[in-house]
Formats: structure tokens, sequence, C-alpha cells
């Protein structure tokens, strides 16, 4: 896969103009990771940005393709690309809020009960309905229990 194809494929990059988007093909380039391979480590300062083309990435082992950016030309290119800067700043907001809200309910909220709770009212937001009583919450669910560790 080229960066061209990379850039074609992600969602992400749909708000570039079609001149940034050629601009950034020219200076960005595919690499493929074998599983356990490390991008970048902990701490280590990095002058590129990456983006996940494909495969599955993980804090620690990855089987993936990445396209490779180097940092300084792309916010080179959003500098000229309002639309393109916006979207950055719309997908960082939203890891931001995600990071928020794992943290509020891992680090101050030690009892299970807390923390079901908050899950229940995020499912409530996002997949609940009004009912006479309360939110039923419609979703397809993939955990299974048996009815003695329901209770517990």
């Amino acid at each position: 896969m080229t960066a061209k194809e990379a850039l074609e494929k992600a969602d992400f990059f749909s708000a570039a103009s079609a001149g940034s988007r050629d601009e950034i093909a020219g200076f960005a380039y595919i690499r493929r990771y074998g599983k356990g391979a490390h991008v970048f480590y902990d701490r280590e300062e990095s002058t590129c940005l990456y983006f996940l083309v494909e495969g599955v990435a993980s804090l620690y082992k990855i089987n993936s393709l990445v396209m490779v950016l180097p940092a300084d030309r792309f916010i080179q290119v959003m500098d000229k690309d309002g639309r393109l800067a916006r979207e950055v700043m719309g997908a960082m907001a939203l890891k931001i809020r995600r990071l928020y809200r794992q943290l509020k309910n891992t680090t101050n909220a030690p009892s299970g009960e807390k923390r079901l709770a908050a899950k229940l009212f995020k499912l409530g937001k996002d997949y609940g309905v009004c009912s006479g009583d309360g939110t039923l919450i419609e979703m397809n669910s993939s955990i299974l229990l048996r009815p003695k560790q329901a209770l517990r």
C-alpha cells in the first residue's frame, strides 16, 4: 500500500484538501511492523506522527501497517489547511475525553459499584431509550454471566 492509498482510505484525512493530501503523500511513508515489534519506546522523543493504516496495535505488541509522517512537515501542511487542522483538533479532543472518562472511572472509584454505575450511565446515554420507570438500554452484548456470578 502506498501513502497516497492510505490517505484515501483514512476517514481522518477526508477533511484535508486534495492539495494537502498530495503534499502529505509526498513525504509520508508506509512501514510494516511484525508482531512484537516496537514503533517507539516509552519516553522516547519522536519526530514523527504515526497513523495506523491496518492491523492491530497495542501499548506493547503490534502487527500493523503504519503510515509515518515527519511531524514538522505535517504541521506545515496543517498551517495551510484549516479543515485538516480542525479535524486533528477534533480527534485529539475525542481522545482526551475518552482518557478523562477512563481516569475518572479508575483512579477515584475503588468500588466495583461505582465503576458499574459509570458504565451503565454511559451505556444509557449512548443506547438508552426512555421508559416509564427510567432508561432501557437496548444493545447486543457479548458478555454472558452464569446466574450465580450475576448475583455477586
